[in-house]
């Protein structure tokens, strides 16, 4: 499971300049779903103990799932067939217990060769109990058959945080009166799901083989888990596809599409690698998902297991309620991944193409055998994302996007007292959070800084050729990193991933006054109930017309002092690999940290740490002592030191006003969007000076940069920036039409009411912006115009199929009936009569 992809966004020094600032929480607005990276589950009130969660206790084995699948569009129900084979796991049993949630059985039967026998079961509390005719001993296996009808829809409760819903198998659109969405039936097993659809054991323990036969419309495309055996005609305008997963994988993993998707077939080593979207995103399949060839040779190769499974397919479902899902051979991404060449110049949807691979080894071939162990999956996947990052872009820009997951677990705050495993939870929702994805992630990485690369990753392969197709916990990776590296890791994985906290760092540099030397004061300031943390930290030593030192020193006490006496010593940059996990506080002078922001040699976070010193120094002081420094900086091969240079810009308005045509240069030329994006912002603090360049951006090939510039415009000349903004009114970007939308809310821009028309509903997560946007735009009209967009919001609240469409035009009218009824606006009576109507037209549809 992978959160939802997001925009790249720099990241943002302390003290942002207000564009910036706002450029931000322009972000985060357009994101209504889930980002897991920054999931906060508060702390429930309940004064119930939380319960502890072992693993769910086997009496029967699924070996494998036999299906039967037809779908009611009109009642969205499935009915299904279900032929399961089971044996005992260990001692002999006289019933089986299959979870079965919002079913109505029809049929429950042993088949033993041709013989049908009936059998006895009750249903209760999402729980079939099927009486045995005979007690079966553990060399025994016998097989139930299930008629049934799945009801999803009827299904009470609500998801989590993380997988916003709980139905398990959602019909989009099916009756096709949204004319901006398709209409589609997909799954989602993660957690305990997809005992929603067909009667399983549905816990992350159990392991089965399958088939799939899945009746759909002829003109159809489905997808599922292992290979397509065969598509045959069924009754007329339908036919039934044959789908057969041969290897071992947990329930919970099974997984369906139908739609209609276009196939852009590709390979590695001779199996399929498939590629399935709308019609309309097709021609960009080998943008979009081109490298996944070379990413699962990589892994194949790191590993040192290749690529298991018998194929590997992606596919782009609508309203999907998370980011993405490892179903094994079958990924389902949510809509976002899919976009044209030119939005792809934004934001390529690597990373959460990466982190579902990498689940098909940790989390599909090696299972967690119960939630609580959840991190075994989800802290390989996350760290996946910096494995690839790391062979494809470098050292630096894995660590870019490697610190913004640790700072989404250092905000997190009230989970820093919380051990990644944990047993005790009321939902395993709970459990998808910064602990298992960013804090996991980061672990590992300071596991292969502590170990060498040679030893880490021999225990992964260890792990993975050890443990294939069956479900661990967390000692079965410990066990396999010591027999990798012949270390006792008991203390670390205790320590790190068994416990809470995270080691806080106090740090002085005391320079000597007669000799090139220094003394480091080293305190962990963490609260003492987290305990003192073992850490190895790497520290480099700045020479000067020398090469660096790097050398390792131990921090385990509350306090310690490190002289360091090396010749031609200058400074020290300490953890220069940025491998803790943890948050370093350090005090040394600004010549220390200007050697250390001018360093190529050192990780990413630790040059962060030198550019977040300097963006909280006095401006003059930086320009004096840093202004050439930052101009280089600024032309760096890098993209990610030039964009920190240019937030640096925009912390202090001496160093932009110093580095303007740097800056200039930056916004028409530099081959990174984002960079070009950001220098637009820095340009932007210079006033209307800069309008000529806002206008020149609005050509830019990037729809980011477009889009930044002509909210920039807006700020600064709105007139102009109207002109311009109706030229973009058609392209087809999200979030330029966001931008737009909120520019003519903003601006109180009349008779755009054809223009909200013709994106209402549109850019996938992108709508929910665009429909905040109009109904603010709505609330600016007057008179006749106001009738017009009243009318225009009912016909799409009418039509769409956003489920929760009504309840946020519910909270709208009720914000616009109550601003009217205080301002007492003239000639409202009738307006008031219209929004109360509609308003209670919606609360009866809840």
């Amino acid at each position: 499971m992978r959160k939802l992809a997001i925009l790249f966004i720099p990241l943002i020094l302390s003290g942002g300049c207000k564009l910036t600032k706002s450029s931000d929480s322009k972000e985060q607005k357009i994101l209504e779903k889930v980002i897991l990276e920054d999931v906060v589950i508060k702390a429930s009130n309940s004064a119930k103990p939380v319960p502890f969660q072992p693993m769910a206790n086997r009496m029967a084995d699924l070996l494998h799932t036999r299906l039967e699948l037809n779908f009611n569009l009109s009642n969205q129900t499935v009915a299904g067939k279900a032929t399961l084979k089971l044996k005992p796991f260990a001692d002999p049993i006289t019933n089986v217990h299959l979870d079965a949630q919002g079913f109505e059985l029809l049929h429950v039967a042993e088949l033993k060769g041709k013989d049908t026998v009936n059998l006895n079961y009750s249903y209760k509390d999402q729980v079939i109990q099927i009486n045995l005719a005979a007690t079966k001993s553990e060399y025994d296996t016998f097989v139930v058959y299930i008629d049934y009808i799945a009801k999803p829809n009827q299904i009470k409760g609500q998801g989590g945080k993380a997988i916003t819903d709980n139905k398990g198998l959602y019909f989009i659109n099916p009756d096709g009166k949204d004319p901006n969405k398709p209409t589609q039936i997909w799954t989602q097993g993660e957690t305990r799901h997809n005992s929603c659809w067909f009667p399983t054991i549905d816990e992350p323990a159990e392991k089965h083989t399958s088939e799939f036969f899945i009746t759909i419309p002829e003109n159809w495309v489905s997808l599922s888990n292992g290979l397509l055996i065969s598509s045959k005609p069924a009754t007329k305008g339908f036919k039934t596809d044959y789908w057969k997963q041969n290897l071992p994988h947990s329930t919970y993993l099974s997984m369906l599409a139908v739609g209609d998707f276009k196939i852009t077939k590709d390979s590695w080593r001779g199996k399929e690698v498939s590629y399935y979207l709308e019609p309309d995103y097709h021609r960009y399949a080998r943008t979009i998902f081109g490298k996944t060839p070379r990413m699962i040779e990589f892994f194949s190769q790191l590993t040192g297991v290749a690529y298991p499974w018998e194929k590997f397919s992606q596919v782009v479902a609508r309203d999907f309620v998370s980011g993405a899902m490892e179903n094994t051979s079958a990924v389902l991404h949510y809509e976002g991944v899919q976009h044209s060449d030119r939005e792809h110049l934004d934001k390529p949807q690597d990373d959460i193409i990466v982190h579902e691979l990498f689940h098909h080894w940790f989390g599909d071939l090696v299972t967690a055998r119960s939630w609580s162990q959840l991190p075994l999956n989800e802290s390989f996947a996350s760290y996946g994302e910096y494995l690839w990052n790391e062979h494809e872009f470098g050292y630096r820009t894995a660590g870019y996007h490697f610190e913004r997951s640790l700072n989404a677990y250092i905000r997190s705050k009230h989970k820093h007292k919380t051990p990644p495993i944990r047993y005790r939870y009321r939902d395993p929702d709970e459990l998808f959070d910064v602990l298992s994805y960013q804090k996991g992630a980061r672990i590992l990485h300071y596991l292969r800084y502590q170990l060498g690369d040679s030893a880490f990753f021999r225990g992964i392969r260890f792990y993975l050729t050890t443990h294939a197709f069956k479900a661990c916990d967390i000692h079965d990776l410990r066990h396999a990193f010591e027999e990798a590296s012949g270390r006792d890791l008991t203390a670390f994985f205790d320590r790190w991933f068994l416990s809470g906290g995270h080691p806080i760092l106090d740090i002085e540099h005391l320079e000597a006054t007669n000799e090139r030397s220094f003394k480091l004061v080293i305190k962990q300031i963490q609260d003492s109930s987290m305990g003192i943390f073992h850490l190895p930290i790497s520290v480099r030593a700045f020479r000067e017309n020398l090469p660096d030192s790097v050398f390792c020193l131990v921090s385990e006490t509350r306090y310690m002092e490190q002289e360091i006496k090396i010749e031609g010593l200058l400074s020290v940059c300490v953890d220069e690999n940025a491998a803790l996990p943890g948050q370093l506080f350090e005090k040394k002078s600004m010549q220390a940290w200007l050697t250390q922001l001018g360093s190529n040699q050192i990780a990413y976070g630790a040059f962060l740490r030198a550019a977040k010193e300097l963006a909280n120094r006095d401006g003059e002081k930086v320009k004096t002592h840093a202004g050439e420094l930052i101009k280089s900086l600024l032309h760096s091969p890098e993209w990610t030191t030039r964009l920190q240079a240019i937030n640096l810009c925009l912390h202090h308005s001496s160093l932009n006003d110093l580095l303007v045509s740097d800056l200039q240069n930056l916004a028409r030329t530099d081959k990174e969007s984002r960079v070009r994006a950001e220098a637009l912002v820095a340009l932007g603090g210079q006033g209307k000076s800069q309008l000529p360049e806002l206008i020149f951006a609005l050509n830019d090939s990037s729809y980011q940069v477009v889009s930044t510039a002509i909210g920039l415009l807006a700020s600064l000349h709105a007139d102009t920036a109207l002109l311009f903004a109706s030229r973009l009114e058609h392209e087809p970007s999200g979030e330029l039409q966001e931008t737009l939308s909120d520019i003519y809310a903003g601006k109180r821009t009349p008779q755009k009411l054809n223009y909200f028309k013709s994106v209402l509903g549109k850019f996938g997560l992108y709508r929910h912006a665009i429909f905040r946007n109009f109904c603010d735009y709505l609330s600016t009209l007057e008179g006749q115009e106001t009738m017009n967009g009243l009318s225009l919001l009912k016909s799409y609240v009418q039509q769409s199929s956003d489920k929760d469409l009504p309840l946020k035009t519910e909270r709208f009218l009720n914000k616009w009936i109550k601003e009217i009824e205080q301002t007492k606006k003239q000639n409202s009576e009738l307006l008031l009569k219209e929004l109360k109507a509609l308003q209670e037209k919606l609360s009866s549809q809840e």
